[in-house]
């Protein structure tokens, strides 16, 4: 079986159809949700289980705003207006995958913002977003 090597500029999140402008990183994170239990019925032995998973998301990029408007991307402003919603509206549909391998999509809310910005002409502008799953994810497709 021939083997691929995913290259790290294919994999992305995408919040709806939408690529953010000017990503330059994208960490995924996926932990276990245990469950444990002690009954006399198992002398006193922990048992575990696991019960679901979450997903977390750290997306790094250049600070860039799109004049264009462009419809197939999401820009500092619109993440920015993204990041204050509230409610039902804060509940993002996402997907993370590459050209390559499996896509997984479900839901995520976005659980804190940064910006980093220096008076050095020399550095760029940039923000940090991280996203927590906010329900269950499932693989959508194969290639």
């Amino acid at each position: 079986m021939a083997q691929t090597q995913m290259a790290g500029y294919n994999v992305r999140l995408k919040i709806g159809t939408k690529n953010l402008v000017g990503v330059t990183s994208d960490e995924m994170t996926v932990t276990a949700l245990i469950k444990e239990s002690i009954t006399k019925d198992n002398s006193g032995v922990k048992q575990k289980e696991v019960t679901g998973h979450d997903w977390t998301f750290r997306v790094s990029a250049l600070m860039i705003l799109d004049d264009a408007a462009t419809p197939t991307a999401l820009d500092r402003d619109a993440v920015l207006a993204l990041v204050a919603a509230t409610g039902s509206g804060a509940v993002l549909a996402a997907t993370y995958g590459g050209t390559t391998g499996d896509v997984y999509a479900g839901n995520v809310i976005i659980s804190s913002y940064s910006e980093s910005t220096a008076a050095d002409p020399e550095t760029d502008a940039s923000y940090t977003l991280d996203l927590q799953s906010a329900g269950a994810w499932a693989k959508v497709t194969t290639p």
